[in-house]
């Protein structure tokens, strides 16, 4: 008992608040940590399933060169592209909206409604004799 006599209330008081500041100091040092974790994991996903957006094609001398997309086909995925019978290449524009041909090492862009095609075609069937061919039957 002669133990507790030497405790004051304002003692107490400023220990119970160090604890609090501490457990408080805590959680947020935790908090920061898991924070921090979950960004790293985003990023890792992220980078992970994100599209290249890269088409290479071989060459006559057998080696692999990298094709640059145009800019409005920043949504473009690989399964779009379609080999043309002239030799030129196309693809559709992530919006469904355009159309890409590569053709003479330049890109060209041509709008959907330009060649008939319905706006909300996402996938080439065929491409030949200049002939393009969209899931919805139209060329």
């Amino acid at each position: 008992m002669a133990q507790h006599d030497s405790l004051d209330l304002p003692t107490l008081a400023a220990q119970g608040q160090r604890y609090r500041r501490a457990a408080r100091s805590r959680w947020l040092r935790m908090a920061l940590i898991l924070l921090i974790l979950m960004l790293i994991g985003i990023a890792l996903t992220y980078n992970v399933s994100a599209p290249t957006n890269q088409v290479y094609r071989l060459d006559a001398n057998g080696e692999w060169s990298r094709l640059d997309l145009p800019m409005g086909n920043v949504l473009a995925r690989a399964d779009t592209l379609v080999a043309g019978g002239d030799g030129s290449l196309w693809m559709i524009d992530g919006s469904g909206l355009a159309f890409s041909r590569y053709r003479d090492d330049q890109w060209e862009t041509i709008q959907s409604f330009e060649i008939g095609l319905n706006p909300l075609t996402q996938t080439l069937i065929a491409v030949d004799d200049n002939q393009l061919w969209g899931v919805n039957g139209s060329n």
